[in-house]
């Protein structure tokens, strides 16, 4: 169509969380009805998650798409991402989430609501102006090499990372070689001693959201990271005696933090001594 443009966005980080970069094509057609692209790869950022990065791409690329000087008035523009968490996120941030204050439909703190603010804001100004903003997942196999390119550019935006990152975020280390993921560690309403891994604001929920891993000696879990969410700051680095339990929106939340203990220097080490992290 005359008046419409494609955008191909996306976002990437050379190590989750790590530099972060975005990227676009712009595909139009010229004045004889032949298909011309505008490639950008914008200067990348020092901290960033992949999803930052993926909702960034498609914030800035709408931005960046009305400013373009083309041949004609742009009235439509689709904008595509391969990234499942967007294309499946921009409905319910625009709707469910903002009136369940900002929690999914399971109870799950939403992440990256500013982003998802900012995203949502950007779509309704263009409305605005005049111009039709389709999201969509590129499926057809015309898509294929557009996607590529805006995978390449932002691959190279996180090569040179000059911008600051977009969010406050802890950098503490896990003591165990274990990867963190979600559900390592079975919630039982049960007292343990955690070592803060990171702790993060969640502001919308007025929230913290941890990583951390088990250090109690009697546990089954003992260095299995995981996630949970806390209503009270935990320094990251630290270890302390809480008790694990869910919220009334079933998400695994501590309960009650008891007290700051000493931590283990590694997965291990040390001998259990009298007074030691697993001493209730």
């Amino acid at each position: 169509m005359e008046d419409t443009l494609e955008v191909y966005a996306d976002g990437a980080c050379r190590t989750n969380p790590g530099p972060g970069g975005i990227g676009f094509r712009f595909v139009y057609p010229d004045e004889n009805g032949e298909e011309k692209t505008i490639d950008l790869s914008p200067a990348g950022y020092r901290e960033a998650s992949i999803g930052e990065m993926e909702l960034q791409a498609c914030i800035v690329a709408l931005e960046e798409a009305q400013d373009l000087s083309l041949h004609f008035p742009v009235h439509k523009i689709v904008l595509y991402s391969d990234a499942t968490y967007v294309v499946n996120g921009i409905a319910p941030a625009q709707t469910s989430w903002i009136n369940s204050g900002w929690y999914t439909s399971d109870g799950t703190p939403v992440s990256n609501v500013k982003l998802w603010k900012k995203l949502t804001k950007a779509i309704i100004q263009a409305r605005t102006n005049g111009v039709r903003i389709d999201l969509k997942w590129p499926s057809s196999k015309r898509h294929n090499r557009h996607v590529r390119a805006a995978d390449r550019l932002a691959k190279a935006s996180a090569r040179n990372p000059l911008n600051p990152p977009l969010s406050v975020r802890s950098t503490g280390r896990r003591l165990s070689p274990i990867r963190t993921e979600r559900g390592n560690v079975t919630i039982r309403n049960q007292r343990t001693t955690i070592h803060v891994i990171s702790c993060d604001p969640m502001n919308e929920q007025g929230l913290w959201r941890l990583r951390y891993e088990i250090v109690s000696r009697s546990s089954p879990d003992r260095w299995r990271p995981d996630t949970i969410y806390s209503s009270e700051l935990l320094k990251d680095r630290h270890c302390y005696r809480v008790k694990l339990g869910r919220n009334k929106r079933g998400h695994a939340q501590i309960e009650k933090t008891y007290r700051e203990v000493d931590c283990p220097k590694k997965a291990g080490s040390g001998r259990k001594k009298a007074g030691s992290p697993d001493t209730p």
